[in-house]
């Protein structure tokens, strides 16, 4: 019998959600993202770990007016465009779980940014060696 996957956070994806906008930030390519709506709500049923199925339960509940046919099928899409961004792998999530963002349903999508690669790249948020800060990785511009 084989096990349905289950998907949570990557550990280098930071994420914050404010007023509906979840901003997803993976540490290891300095992309940003931007999940509205719907994508907001399955983001914070993400973080708690779940399968696609679930992922597409929660959405019905917490999102009004979610189409009852489709919906898993777009889940399960979702679930593997975030895990080509490296957002998402497979594993269980926390132990605590997460209130779902209720949101009017939309498209599941997000918005993918690369303008503050070589900033987010240069790594401001964590430690200062004694070479003294930026410290930038092997590869990116000053």
């Amino acid at each position: 019998m084989q096990s349905t996957p289950r998907f949570r956070p990557h550990p280098h994806v930071v994420h914050q959600t404010v007023d509906g906008d979840a901003i997803l930030i993976q540490m290891d390519s300095g992309t940003y993202f931007s999940l509205r709506g719907a994508a907001c709500s399955a983001w914070s049923i993400l973080s708690g770990g779940c399968s696609a199925s679930e992922l597409a339960a929660g959405l019905r509940r917490v999102c009004t007016g979610c189409p009852s046919a489709g919906i898993e099928e777009e889940a399960a899409d979702f679930i593997r465009a975030l895990q080509q961004e490296d957002l998402i792998v497979e594993g269980a999530g926390p132990d605590s779980e997460v209130a779902p963002v209720s949101a009017p349903y939309t498209a599941l999508q997000f918005e993918k940014f690369t303008d503050m690669q070589d900033l987010l790249l240069a790594d401001p948020i964590h430690e200062v060696s004694e070479a003294g800060w930026p410290t930038l990785p092997p590869g990116v511009k000053s």
